[in-house]
């Protein structure tokens, strides 16, 4: 990965149709499920495109799309130039780093972690992490994830064959 690319894993299925239209937010083929969409379309106001800092496949399946999981063949690989496009936090990631999610914002229980500088009373309201882009890149440091809002066209795309 540079600093300039980041990825995106997705059902093999799709590769024709992200070879058209790219990768945009909004209503998936597949989810996590309604309590999940619905938390996403709560904080971002759309279901957001995941990117990683790295590609996040090993052995012979990977479980996180949606509720299924995949074997390596069912799976493709994108690196995405990120240039210019705006990446921000993505929240689910920092629930799996001990955020609390309540109505409009959320918050840590440990008073180290290194998002700090971004409370306000305690909390990060979802309008910041919808806004605020150096938050994003501090996240992606810390989670190795983050969430895009932006459209994403094709041309910005490269597939990676999947070993």
């Amino acid at each position: 990965m540079s600093a300039t690319e980041l990825y995106h894993l997705t059902r093999r299925s799709l590769v024709a149709q992200i070879g058209r239209e790219g990768l945009r937010a909004g209503p998936r083929l597949f989810s996590g499920g309604d309590h999940t969409d619905s938390e996403l379309d709560r904080i971002y106001g759309s279901r957001p495109v995941f990117l990683s800092s790295e590609p996040w496949v090993s052995g012979d399946t990977w479980s996180d799309i949606g509720s299924a999981s995949l074997a390596t063949h069912e799976l493709a690989l994108f690196a995405v130039n990120v240039i210019g496009l705006r990446l921000l936090a993505d929240v689910m990631s920092l629930i799996d780093k001990g955020a609390y999610l309540e109505e409009g914002s959320l918050w840590f229980e440990q008073r180290d972690h290194p998002l700090l500088s971004w409370e306000d009373d305690g909390e990060i309201s979802y309008e910041l992490v919808r806004t605020d882009l150096a938050l994003g890149v501090a996240a992606l440091t810390w989670t190795g994830t983050v969430a895009c809002l932006d459209p994403i066209i094709p041309s910005r795309l490269r597939q990676i064959t999947i070993k």
